[in-house]
């Protein structure tokens, strides 16, 4: 059953998208309009079951949108959205078709889920349920793409891709690279409403894009991607960005520390992308690593791959072929940082990455990190962060 929100005020049309896990209760929210003009621009590019519009809105109101899809005889069902004053607007809708109507201020899951699933059983009955198997085979089709995004994404080559699909979807698109701060995410639900935010903001935002495809892949717990198949238009792609690096700062107080866009030519281009903004992450005390010479770049990149490991300044000098206390001049020097320091801080960023991981205790983060004394992790810990191991596992998880 395939479904269109019509809204114009921004937290409504947020909540009327959120509340419901539309894929699990057998629906497609196939895209949403600020006004009864956008609405029936997407129309014109999409078959839809049924319609939710409120009725004040600017351009063209709920009720002028209802005309105009009855002159055109829109078989779907159409349910109209409320105030407490809206008394004759809504008698006007009924009269012109609507099907049924609800209160904005007392609205909930459940109500919205009963209107829904009414409407979706008369569609049935009246068999004009849209049964349109060319709309099913291209669904399936990009289900079977987002799977294969997620895993190539994330290192995972095992599943194959149909060359056909590669070709269709692939090719020729625009990527989008987003990094959080990871300061930003101090808990599993703060993480999951970022997700399900960012979502929220693409599926409001597909109507401009107009893509082929337009999918959100959560690499971990700040790196996100997403895939427009599109006509490629800068200014749409720049709208996107904006909005969800603005909405999502607005509402969840959430910076991002990166966001590009590239138009690649192949998959392998965004690995590109993702495994280049890594490797200038990773280079990122003050972001003065980038620029610094070789022989640092290199000793950081030793540290960072063998944090587990013991770590001495003769090791590490003897690496770079450099004298001790040379090593330890240049390195202060460049970075602004001693290397015992770079990496006590740099074991403590990843021991915090470490604990949200949901089965991991304390002590196996500390020795992932290798510190092999949990009394003493622990002490390190708490200075630097104000919070000890246990209680940021708990706060994260609660």
């Amino acid at each position: 059953m395939r479904v269109l929100i019509v809204e114009d005020e921004y937290i409504t049309r947020n909540f009327l998208t959120s509340i419901i896990d539309w894929k699990v209760n057998e629906m497609e929210l196939v895209g949403v309009a600020k006004d009864g003009i956008e609405a029936l621009n997407l129309i014109n590019r999409e078959k839809i079951d049924i319609l939710i519009t409120d009725l004040k809105m600017p351009k063209m109101d709920g009720n002028k949108l209802i005309k105009q899809l009855k002159s055109r005889e829109f078989e779907g069902k159409i349910i109209v959205l409320s105030n407490y004053d809206d008394f004759n607007l809504v008698k006007e809708s009924m009269k012109n078709g609507a099907f049924e109507y609800l209160l904005k201020v007392t609205i909930n899951k459940k109500e919205l889920l009963d209107v829904l699933n009414k409407a979706k059983e008369e569609l049935i009955k009246d068999n004009k349920l849209i049964k349109n198997e060319n709309i099913l085979e291209i669904s399936k089709e990009k289900l079977i793409v987002n799977e294969y995004l997620e895993k190539y994404l994330k290192g995972n080559n095992s599943l194959k891709l149909d060359d056909r699909l590669k070709q269709k979807y692939l090719t020729d698109y625009v990527f989008v690279y987003l990094r959080i701060l990871s300061t930003s995410i101090d808990n599993i639900d703060k993480e999951h409403k970022i997700t399900k935010f960012i979502a929220n903001v693409i599926s409001t935002c597909a109507l401009y894009i107009n893509s082929e495809l337009l999918t959100l892949i959560n690499l971990n717990r700040s790196e996100y991607s997403i895939i427009i198949k599109s006509n490629k238009n800068t200014q749409d792609i720049n709208i996107l960005i904006s909005n969800i690096a603005r909405n999502v700062k607005q509402y969840l107080d959430v910076d991002f520390e990166k966001i590009v866009h590239k138009e690649c030519e192949s998959l392998k281009d965004a690995i590109d992308v993702i495994n280049y903004e890594r490797e200038v992450s990773e280079y990122s005390v003050s972001s003065k690593i980038i620029v610094c010479r070789p022989e640092i770049k290199k000793i950081v990149k030793y540290i960072n791959e063998n944090i587990e490991k013991k770590l001495s300044l003769d090791l590490l000098s003897k690496i770079v072929n450099m004298n001790e206390s040379y090593l330890s001049r240049i390195f202060k020097e460049e970075l602004d940082v001693t290397i015992s320091e770079y990496i006590k801080n740099t074991r403590l960023e990843k021991s915090k990455e470490l604990l949200k991981k949901e089965n991991f205790r304390v002590k196996d983060a500390a020795l992932s990190v290798g510190i092999h004394d949990q009394l003493y992790f622990s002490r390190l810990f708490a200075k630097k962060f104000n919070i000890t191991p246990s209680e940021y596992r708990e706060k994260y998880f609660k």
